[in-house]
């Protein structure tokens, strides 16, 4: 884990703390609840009872969906891993386990109490004793873990799998690359029920594992459960109709019986498991499935009934490293393009999120985009408006200024997701720099539009248009420089409904020097060579500009005047 990184957690954290004018302990405990349940921040200032006679008790939530009671105790420091957890500290709160034995336990354990502890103490208590929902206490601390604390818990406080959770400073650590990836909250305990139990393969370090069989149709129950939720950690969505998702239905209706055989299975990557041989069950906290979508979707579309098995992968870890690893390798030996290993990449989940709060859906993740999302939920619809804007395209624009406009026609996404993506999306990149790029685009590509055969000597002129105009767009940035902040003050002032105005005159100027930039390269385009091949030359761009080096000049700062009228 970098130092960084923990850093940029204390960030986070300090500005929950400024935000909501509480001591930055209790900001941890905040911040740890968005991430793991996913609340309100309403909901999580009712349920924090931390500070003056809180009975040794930061937190209690009531999850009416997994009918269970979680409590909380938290340990923050702000240097993080500079110590162990200590015994005595986890004997303490194994205690809060007892409270629950008896009404008369729980009032004499809270009698002096705040009255926050009281009312969500004694609401937890109704929980549990009246309606039979499960008690789960949760340790959670920026200390180091000791070796031994499992052992602790189970062997000598008694407790089972799941009702006692130690979060050290390596799973919170997990939690914060989780929820910069922009994965879901834990979606909690899922019992699965598998068969042959005395068929399993169990492996046991250096990450737990079991390899299982399950009926179809109750991975289809899992599915139905929690839809797209099931697939954050996948590099990919559902990819609808292909022909090895048909292949999958078409087993499924004829074939049934060797369904198991013929599909390669799905792997489940989870915090916690554990199989229960008694009921034929595993139980899995926060299941993901990190390979098998394809198949898992193609059940779940299936019309018939269900009457196929398939091999299931389970695999513990909240290792951040292996987690990656195991997501890259587990899906590189089917079609991936370089672009799904980049879908939850922190940069690409930096800027979808800054493009939501700006009202535009970035498309990032095959399965995942506009079109397909908004007929599945109608309310992306409404939130978004057709406002969409795909990092493919993104990543041409950006490779045209950074890498040169020859690169970009010539390469695709494979480079652009690959080798040179952290020189096309570096961590500083901003919606700025991506809308700026994508509202020049479109002024460029539609001021040739309805101009009739002004390149005659192509028999697709707009072939050759569609190429040359990231030469324009090159040339344009080349003129206003890289370092400056251009790019946000004309993205605010082409968003300003009342600059509309002056934004017309804009289009005009900048349309005069776009012209002249088309005529240039049109001009200086060998008429031996086929456009495209002249166009994907590293030395076109030098050539261009030794030609009409003194006109190139008088266009630069033609543009820099149009970009300062704006200002």
């Amino acid at each position: 884990m970098k130092v960084q990184d923990y850093q940029n957690l204390q960030e986070q954290i300090e500005d929950i703390e400024l935000n909501n004018n509480m001591q930055d302990y209790n900001a941890f405990i905040f911040w740890f609840i968005e991430v793991v349940f996913g609340l309100s921040p309403s909901k999580i200032l009712d349920a924090i009872c931390d500070g003056a006679r809180d009975k040794g008790i930061d937190a209690v939530i009531i999850d009416d969906r997994e009918r269970n009671v979680i409590i909380i105790q938290s340990k923050y420091e702000r240097l993080g891993q500079r110590v162990q957890i200590k015994d005595s500290e986890i004997k303490l709160f194994a205690t809060v386990k007892s409270y629950f034995s008896s009404r008369r336990a729980l009032n004499a354990a809270i009698k002096n109490g705040n009255e926050v502890t009281k009312r969500l103490m004694k609401n937890a208590f109704d929980a549990i004793r009246k309606y039979n929902y499960t008690l789960e206490l949760l340790f959670v601390t920026t200390h180091k873990k000791a070796p031994h604390l499992d052992n602790l818990v189970k062997n000598t406080f008694g407790f089972k799998e799941n009702e006692f959770i130690i979060y050290d400073y390596d799973r919170i650590m997990q939690l914060y690359y989780d929820k910069m990836r922009d994965f879901t909250p834990s979606l909690g305990v899922y019992n699965l029920p598998l068969l042959d139990t005395d068929k399993l393969i169990i492996k046991t370090s250096p990450h737990k594992s079991w390899v299982i069989s399950v009926r179809a149709d109750e991975i289809n129950l899992l599915v139905n459960k929690y839809s797209d939720n099931l697939f954050r950690k996948n590099v990919r969505n559902f990819l609808g109709k292909s022909r090895t998702n048909k292949k999958i239905i078409e087993t499924l209706e004829k074939d049934p019986t060797n369904f198991w055989y013929y599909n390669n299975g799905i792997t489940i990557l989870c915090d916690q498991a554990n199989v229960n041989m008694e009921d034929s069950l595993i139980r899995i906290n926060n299941p993901q499935i990190v390979n098998g979508c394809q198949t898992v979707k193609s059940i779940q579309n299936y019309g018939g009934d269900l009457n196929g098995e398939l091999m299931v992968r389970v695999i513990q870890s909240t290792d951040h490293e292996f987690i990656n690893y195991l997501t890259l390798y587990q899906n590189s030996s089917n079609p991936v393009r370089n672009r799904d290993l980049k879908s939850n990449d922190p940069i690409q989940v930096k800027l979808k999120n800054e493009f939501k709060r700006k009202g535009i859906y970035y498309e990032i993740k095959r399965g995942e985009d506009y079109k397909t999302i908004s007929k599945k939920y109608p309310s992306v619809k409404r939130e978004f408006n057709g406002n969409v804007i795909n990092n493919e395209h993104i990543a041409k624009c950006l490779a045209a200024i950074k890498l040169g406009p020859a690169i970009a026609l010539r390469s695709g996404s494979d480079r652009f997701f690959g080798d040179d993506y952290h020189n096309i999306f570096d961590s500083s990149l901003s919606i700025y720099n991506c809308l700026s790029l994508d509202y020049l685009y479109d002024l460029i590509k539609n001021t040739y539009r309805g101009s009739g055969k002004r390149y005659y000597s192509f028999e697709k002129d707009w072939v050759f248009k569609n190429r040359a105009l990231f030469y324009v767009l090159a040339f344009i940035y080349d003129s206003l420089g890289k370092d400056s902040n251009w790019e946000k003050d004309f993205v605010l002032f082409y968003d300003d409904p009342r600059r509309e105005i002056k934004r017309n005159k804009f289009d005009r100027e900048l349309i005069k020097v776009i012209n002249k930039y088309f005529k240039y390269i049109y001009n200086t385009w060998d008429k031996v060579e086929y456009y495209n091949a002249y166009l994907q030359k590293m030395k076109t761009k030098k050539e261009i500009n030794g030609k009409y080096k003194s006109d190139i000049k008088k266009l630069s700062n033609a543009v820099v005047q149009i970009f300062d009228d704006i200002k």
